[in-house]
């Protein structure tokens, strides 16, 4: 046998070997909710991270996701008009009330029905008196915020959209998020209120990252956390 057939036998060899070497699996992150790795489902219709598929199922179990994200890329931003859509039906869950949208339409710029009954029950308004800004995307700050006022909506009859400052939460007394100077004043009672009660966390680094976009994903899983994890005085 020649040496350049041995050469190629043995390089051939090693190539099978390492083909075969097991895989070893990745920790799970420090905060599933901001995992990125997805997988097409073909049961779902669209695609899905991983991480999200057992809380988009307890989620759609519990009519929380609006129809505007059934079957779509949940990997994607979510914008405003989107996850007013999902605010509605956390409103829904609950206050146990049906929203009706607004009959009266301030803005120009959509006719949203989901977004007339965020506007109807007041838990959200728009960048300008006419303006509502549909398309843009939803940074984690606004998430927290706009979910925030849902539960206050429900739990709090004398708090408005209006009157909103006048209602802050009570300090958690949590350690601040090492990037805490960079979350707006008016979000952060909301972002602390959230991770005191587990619905939105940090990143592993100890930030919070108030100005990272939220996806479909993301805001389905928030969703679910606020109905499961908080409850509402009678």
């Amino acid at each position: 046998m020649t040496k350049k057939v041995l050469s190629i036998i043995v390089a051939l060899a090693l190539t099978a070997i390492l083909f075969c070497l097991p895989v070893a699996a990745e920790d799970p992150p420090d905060d599933p909710i901001l995992v990125e790795e997805t997988s097409a489902d073909p049961d779902d219709g669209g695609k899905i991270s991983e991480w999200a598929k057992a809380e988009v199922a307890r989620a759609e179990e519990l009519d929380l996701i609006p129809d505007s994200l059934l079957g779509a890329d949940l990997t994607k931003p979510i914008n405003r008009a989107e996850f007013a859509a999902v605010s509605v039906k956390v409103f829904e869950a609950l206050s146990e009330e049906e929203a009706t949208p607004a009959e009266d339409n301030p803005f120009t710029d959509t006719e949203d029905a989901e977004v007339l009954k965020a506007y109807e029950v007041r838990i959200t308004n728009g960048v300008a008196e006419d303006t509502f800004a549909p398309e843009a995307l939803l940074v984690r700050q606004e998430a927290a915020t706009m979910l925030a006022r849902v539960f206050k909506k429900v739990s709090n009859e004398e708090w408005t959209l209006e009157n909103d400052s006048e209602f802050p939460f009570e300090d958690p007394e949590l350690d601040p998020f090492t990037d805490d100077a960079a979350i707006a004043d008016w979000a952060k009672d909301s972002v602390y209120f959230m991770a005191a009660n587990e619905i939105i966390k940090g990143m592993g680094d100890g930030t919070f990252a108030p100005k990272s976009n939220t996806t479909r994903e993301q805001a389905i899983a928030i969703a679910l956390r606020m109905v499961e994890n908080l409850e509402i005085d009678e």
